[in-house]
């Protein structure tokens, strides 16, 4: 877990998220969550494949839709209905939106000092958020940061719990080696 604190840590401060110790320590611990759970997604999908070429292939071809419809990289509602259902089984999905309401919740800020408000021109029909929940709503992240990272660590489970299952098959499923 060193990795993930050191390679929060420093971008935490040049982006200029909150300065409060509480919002560094809650990004900082669901950072280390998060990528726990990433961690057991990448154990399951290893055990999973018969080696490395195909283990590749396969963490591309099941990551890279999580990716796509976990709300980051567009919203939520611009994705195919019959694709949403990916989001729940995402760490992308509770990572991104635990991230987000940690930096964005309860924050106040005004049209002029908006981050938000930046590189807009006078001629912009969206208005500027208020405040942070605003940006929240906009992004369409409603749930709570508990609820984000309980989801985070029963996705760890379920994933860690798949693996073991599949490394316990693989492993009864050996030929036995005869004793010479």
């Amino acid at each position: 877990m060193v990795f993930p604190i050191l390679f929060a840590i420093f971008p935490y401060w040049m982006i200029g998220f909150p300065s409060t110790a509480v919002h560094f320590m809650l990004f900082i611990v669901t950072f280390m969550i998060a990528s726990f759970a990433g961690s057991s997604y990448g154990y399951m999908l290893a055990v999973m494949a018969n080696d490395f070429d195909t283990g590749i292939a396969v963490m591309t071809v099941l990551t890279i839709p999580q990716l796509l419809f976990c709300g980051f990289l567009m919203k939520i509602d611009n994705v195919l209905k019959g694709l949403q259902w990916l989001k729940y089984i995402s760490v992308f999905y509770y990572g991104f939106d635990a991230m987000a309401i940690i930096i964005w919740k309860d924050q106040d800020f005004d049209e002029l000092s908006s981050p938000l408000s930046a590189g807009r021109g006078d001629d912009s029909d969206m208005p500027a958020p208020r405040n942070g929940n605003e940006v929240l709503d906009g992004m369409q992240i409603y749930g709570t940061l508990g609820q984000q990272i309980a989801c985070l660590l029963v996705l760890s489970l379920v994933f860690r719990i798949i693996g073991l299952v599949v490394v316990t098959m693989k492993f009864w499923r050996q030929p036995s080696i005869p004793a010479s």
